[in-house]
């Protein structure tokens, strides 16, 4: 009787698994699945997020989906380095933050990303709509829904990927 209601139960376990992806998911993520570029940057991006009090995880997924990594990276609307930063949001940030932060400058790039985060957070109050709003800006976000809602989706696949690295 012992070995049947084991049975039943792992059955049950396996079957939970599957249809809710949980054991799945787990198996699928590894540090594979991050690009070196991205891994590259961990160290610098998780320690200003942290001084910045914003969660690592978004920091680095949100890099990640802007730039893969890539410090040279440059946008079609003219959004520059890591964290893919336009002029605007340069802007918003040093008038917020009282700073003089140069998006040019990769380790700026970094500050302002993460200090953007934070804006988009502090106007939205939570990090969906924060990770939204730094997309689409805060007004964009709630005319450009279903663009700000693929990009949260893009981010949060992202965050699942980087459960597998230790921040």
């Amino acid at each position: 009787m012992e070995i049947i209601i084991t049975v039943i139960a792992l059955v049950i376990a396996g079957l939970t698994a599957f249809f809710f992806g949980e054991s799945r998911q787990k198996k699928q993520n590894s540090v594979a699945d991050i690009p070196d570029a991205v891994l590259g940057q961990l160290p610098k991006i998780v320690s200003q997020a942290e001084q910045l009090s914003v969660p690592p995880d978004v920091a680095v997924a949100v890099m990640w989906q802007e730039s893969a990594g890539k410090v040279n990276a440059t946008g079609s609307a003219g959004e520059v380095g890591l964290f893919q930063i336009k002029e605007i949001a340069q802007d918003d940030v040093n008038q917020n933050f009282d700073t003089n932060l140069n998006r040019n400058l990769p380790i700026d790039n970094v500050e302002i990303g993460i200090r953007f985060l934070k804006l988009q957070f502090m106007r939205t109050g939570n990090w969906d709509d924060a990770i939204k709003a730094y997309n689409q800006g805060f007004q964009g976000m709630k005319v450009f829904q279903g663009k700000a809602q693929n990009y949260l989706n893009e981010v949060n696949d992202k965050r699942r990927k980087l459960l597998s690295v230790p921040l």
